[in-house]
């Protein structure tokens, strides 16, 4: 063997070692970087569970950072959506670096999508997202106008699309959507 070919194996060796190179390490999520959410679970949640992943299944914002939807729903004793950064992280739909902002935007469904998705929606998948919301709504006994769309923050924009569902018999409620991020520089 010559001298080159040893010097290979033994950095082969060096690179395969785990003690030496232990690989990549997988980043187990800090306290502050995960919102505390609760679960509610009761059928009408249940129910716009899977009305709202099926929308958003495969959709995402397009922005610089093109995120998808991800399902949210905590509970709460108001029958109003929150009205600050400080509710939406009391209630846990925030961690705490998106609640150090107090930049807050409340708009309406049709609002957001309108401003910030109408170039992208040429197949319609986001007007899947509101006919959803408007149906928990319609289902609900509710207006669509109490679905809310909040976005915290300046640039890496956190974008709640929320409404409350309601378990009235039971006397439940909880604040139900789609969280994802929205990137502007």
């Amino acid at each position: 063997m010559s001298e080159s070919e040893a010097a290979s194996k033994s950095f082969m060796a060096m690179l395969n070692n785990p003690i030496i190179n232990p690989g990549p390490q997988i980043a187990k999520p800090t306290s502050e970087d995960e919102p505390h959410i609760k679960s509610c679970p009761f059928v009408e949640v249940d129910e716009a569970k899977e009305l709202l992943t099926k929308a958003s299944k495969d959709v995402y914002l397009h922005t610089e950072s093109d995120e998808g939807f991800e399902w949210i729903n905590v509970p709460t004793t108001d029958n109003l959506l929150p009205s600050s950064v400080n509710e939406l992280s009391e209630l846990g739909l925030l961690n705490a670096k998106e609640a150090e902002t107090n930049e807050m935007k409340t708009l309406s469904l049709e609002e957001f999508f309108d401003r910030y998705c109408q170039e992208e929606d040429d197949d319609g998948r986001y007007k899947k997202i509101v006919s959803a919301f408007k149906k928990i709504q319609e289902e609900q006994g509710q207006k669509s106008e109490d679905s809310k769309v909040f976005l915290v923050g300046e640039r890496a924009i956190t974008v709640l699309i929320l409404c409350i569902v309601q378990d009235k018999p039971a006397s439940k409620a909880a604040v139900i959507g789609l969280k994802s991020l929205l990137v502007q520089t």
